[in-house]
């Protein structure tokens, strides 16, 4: 295949990486973060999703360290973002997740995720979309494994169509 064609590639137009059918950015194994995160964690993407013509499951942010039952997955359902840990993608295990859908928009959404031992918030523009006290999300962290995944899955095989301009994990 060729992965510089531009349906392929990963693209920067000034505004943010925009990902399409097969994208994908990635770290090398071996992210680490100089905290344990023990008092939960912030995560905050600007993002302009485009959504699908046919429903199917894409991912946005992947935090993966070859087990896909700790993974940190941030994603996308039709026209809903869906945040969780694991790989219960079509809730047949009913695990704890949010589904939080977008608002109908053409500019960058500001999604901002907090989670600790009180569960996870969901926001979009600094308004409180979904809540779920039962889904405390938690970070893999296998010492030399873990990998930030942009775009798709770790295997390539659910991209994402859409612009990401801002990505930042912080404490609290």
């Amino acid at each position: 295949k060729n992965w510089d064609n531009k349906n392929y590639a990963v693209r920067d137009d000034g505004q943010g990486l925009i990902f399409t059918n097969l994208s994908v950015a990635f770290t090398e194994p071996g992210l680490y973060f100089d905290t344990d995160f023990s008092d939960g964690f912030t995560l905050e993407m600007q993002l302009k999703p485009v959504i699908p013509k046919y429903p199917s499951f894409s991912f946005i942010f992947l935090l993966w360290d070859g087990n896909e039952e700790t993974q940190l997955l941030v994603g996308q359902w039709d026209n809903a973002l869906v945040i969780m840990n694991g790989y219960d993608y079509g809730n047949y295990r009913r695990e704890p997740k949010i589904y939080m859908p977008f608002p109908e928009s053409d500019d960058f959404l500001n999604i901002r995720i907090c989670s600790d031992e009180n569960g996870t918030r969901a926001y979009i523009d600094n308004e409180l979309i979904r809540e779920n006290s039962k889904l405390e999300l938690s970070l893999p962290v296998e010492e030399n494994k873990t990998r930030l995944i942009l775009g798709n899955s770790s295997k390539g095989t659910n991209s994402w169509n859409g612009t990401i301009s801002r990505l930042a994990i912080s404490e609290g």
